[in-house]
């Protein structure tokens, strides 16, 4: 490891953990459009009528001070009003403020959601340099969000962030290396990316170095690199943790939720780590973080730190979702359809929230929205409609829409039947431990249904499905490991 990493251990943190005011930076949301509006403005209620008179004659100072004041957690809180600040800033020019017109745009936040109108304001940051917004627009590329999908535009815009340091940008235009996406897959090339935000601290980098090492991918085996590296990885994650702990006590929301989070997902967690985890999360939820509030609704749910309650996890929920947090506009939909939390048994909204999920590039989202039509439930029945949400969402690594797709193709049921085009899912929800695909992946290989009969790989998808406790899987490896057949 480099001696450079070992000196940048204890001032990398702020590169890893930027304070934003509204949306979650990339490394805990990713895919989500970073914004980079400066948190904590506390001004005095005499100094905000001056502030404003300077604005309104184009002060562009004062706008932006507008807008942290606006966009602060507490009692000023009014995303209408900074938003309507942070158009003044823009349209004067300020790349910065740009950018996080087009976060506002992108997530529905204080205006009314436009992709479009998102891409518009990154693209103009873009152009002036803003590596955030030259990240951001890199996404929208890559997603098709509010511009036709095009890889060449979303490699070149991740690349120019890349080039200037940025280190989601160099850990993300890594992983196009590695993986084969969007460019001439690269191992040693993406590796090299990897490093360089790895060397910068930025934490999903490390964890994935190490990986590399651990493996051989793009690199020589070598198990002595890789301890290095989760060393530094649990170093640098204590010495943050500190840091947002400090900060949380003196009130700070972001580091509440930070820290909240980090009680809540770390491992081991017991009781006295997720009581932790609610202290603060309930703290940074009250003052209106939304991330924060749909992990209260996450607590609830399951019991963590508190008494399962589902009343409770969907008030939390909801707060979270009217604040457009995609997460949990999923959950108030589910909500919605079981009719639970207090909620009353309504497809048609659990639909409506499912949408607004979906319309954010939620997967599972996508997955449940796909369902109320190939089901017609709370929407009139479309199951061309449902494939082809079961599509983006399978697409985007969503296991259960994998496996959806595989059932549909086996049965032709919304689309021509295709057995190989099922084994093609199926095995995608199957290599990630899918019980079901898996045995429906055995049972494949065992009647040559989509691929050529193989008893060996037969016998090994239902042994993985029969692990997993699938009733279908063990009765069927039953018969034919004592010579019967079905």
């Amino acid at each position: 490891m480099s001696s450079r990493i070992i000196s940048r251990m204890f001032v990398c943190l702020a590169a890893v953990f930027p304070a934003v005011a509204a949306f979650a930076a990339d490394d805990s949301a990713p895919g989500e459009p970073v914004q980079s509006v400066q948190a904590g403005a506390q001004e005095k209620a005499e100094n905000i009528e001056a502030i404003r008179q300077a604005a309104e004659q184009g002060d562009l100072a004062a706008q932006k001070r507008l807008v942290e004041y606006y966009g602060d957690y507490g009692e000023n809180r009014n995303l209408i009003e900074a938003v309507k600040w942070i158009r003044k800033a823009a349209d004067q020019g300020d790349a910065k403020m740009q950018n996080n017109l087009g976060c506002y745009y992108m997530k529905g936040i204080g205006v009314k959601k436009d992709a479009a109108e998102a891409v518009k304001w990154f693209r103009k940051a873009a152009e002036q340099g803003h590596v955030e917004a030259q990240f951001n627009l890199s996404l929208c590329y890559y997603k098709g969000d509010g511009v036709k999908k095009d890889a060449v535009e979303a490699v070149k815009w991740i690349r120019k962030a890349a080039d200037q340091g940025d280190p989601s940008a160099m850990y993300r235009l890594g992983y196009y290396y590695v993986n084969g996406v969007d460019v001439e897959k690269n191992e040693a090339e993406g590796v090299k990316w990897i490093r360089k935000a790895a060397e910068e601290g930025y934490m999903k980098a490390i964890d994935f170095l190490t990986g590399c090492y651990l493996h051989g991918i793009g690199v020589e085996e070598n198990p002595e690199e890789a301890a290095k590296w989760s060393y530094t990885a649990r170093v640098l994650r204590e010495l943050e943790n500190k840091r947002d702990r400090a900060a949380a006590e003196q009130g700070d929301v972001e580091a509440q939720y930070r820290y909240g989070y980090a009680c809540l997902h770390s491992a081991p967690n017991g009781k006295s780590e997720l009581e932790e985890a609610v202290k603060w999360l309930r703290k940074a939820a009250e003052k209106g973080h939304p991330e924060a509030q749909y992990e209260m609704g996450y607590c609830y749910t399951l019991g963590f730190g508190v008494f399962p309650d589902d009343t409770e996890a969907a008030k939390w929920y909801r707060k979270a979702a009217d604040q457009g947090v995609a997460q949990a506009q999923r959950e108030v939909g589910m909500l919605y359809f079981n009719g639970r939390g207090g909620l009353p048994y309504n497809h048609k909204l659990a639909a409506e929230w499912f949408r607004k999920a979906a319309d954010q590039g939620d997967a599972g989202a996508q997955f449940e929205l796909g369902n109320c039509y190939f089901d017609g439930e709370g929407v009139k029945q479309d199951r061309k409609k449902a494939i082809e949400l079961f599509l983006v969402a399978a697409n985007r690594g969503e296991i259960n829409a994998q496996y959806k797709l595989g059932v549909c193709y086996m049965n032709g049921t919304g689309v021509d039947a295709d057995k190989a085009e099922a084994v093609k899912w199926f095995r995608k929800a199957a290599d990630r431990w899918h019980s079901s695909a898996q045995y429906n992946l055995g049972v494949c290989y065992l009647n040559g249904d989509g691929v050529e009969k193989d008893r060996t790989e037969a016998l090994k998808w239902l042994r993985e499905a029969a692990e997993r406790g699938h009733a279908k899987a063990k009765k069927a490896l039953k018969k034919l490991e004592s010579g019967k057949t079905e």
